[in-house]
């Protein structure tokens, strides 16, 4: 029945076009155009689910798509966060940690023999003491525009490294911790404020003979 509507239809678009257009006829009898000539026009394309129901196949797609375009932008955006946060940590990390070397290094250098081959500080100085951390320390961190007044748990010590070592030697042991605070983008509110530690030992340039450190 569908072939036989289809043949008088192509038929009526072949009788009503002129025999010159033959482009007009294909498009006709393909159903592009109505028996006069003029581009068909269509509706949006329906398809029945049930008795009375349909769903508009270009809505419900468009819906998908914005679901789909939600959960991978909230992903997306949790992942660059998450990286920028861990960066950022990172590099708070390596700094403080240069900078507590930066300090060692000076803290285990002897003055000349003329003075006693005397040392910076004594063990067990406080951070406001400390001719190493307001010298050394505190100007590696203005540098890479970190606070040295946000520096808690500052500690210097002059001990035995590695104690379980058979040929111990006695060096400094430089300690702090500095401030993170995590935060979300866009917004005045802050997540939380670890606490990132550097630990650094060096053994100092003259070893004691009489075997006590220090």
């Amino acid at each position: 029945m569908k072939q036989f509507y289809r043949y008088l239809w192509c038929n009526a678009c072949k009788n009503t076009a002129s025999r010159g257009q033959y482009l007009m006829k294909k498009r006709c009898c393909l159903g592009t155009l109505d028996p006069f000539g003029h581009p068909k026009r269509f509706s949006l394309v329906t398809q029945r689910v049930s008795a009375g129901q349909t769903i508009a196949r270009g809505s419900a797609e468009k819906g998908a798509e914005v679901l789909e375009f939600a959960v991978v932008l909230t992903v997306l955006l949790s992942l660059l966060f998450g990286i920028f946060t861990m960066a950022r940590a990172y590099n708070i990390y390596q700094t403080i940690t240069r900078a507590a070397r930066e300090g060692a290094r000076a803290a285990v250098l002897p003055s000349s023999a003329a003075t006693g081959g005397a040392y910076m500080d004594a063990s067990g100085v406080s951070q406001a003491n400390s001719t190493v951390f307001q010298n050394y320390i505190a100007p590696a961190l203005r540098a890479a525009n970190l606070d040295p007044n946000r520096v808690a748990n500052y500690s210097e010590q002059v001990s035995w490294l590695d104690a379980g070592d058979p040929s111990q030697q006695c060096g400094v042991k430089i300690s702090f911790q500095y401030p993170y605070t995590l935060f979300l983008p866009m917004l005045k509110s802050n997540l939380t404020t670890i606490q990132l530690g550097t630990n650094v030992q060096m053994r100092r340039e003259n070893q004691p003979s009489d075997g006590t450190c220090p």
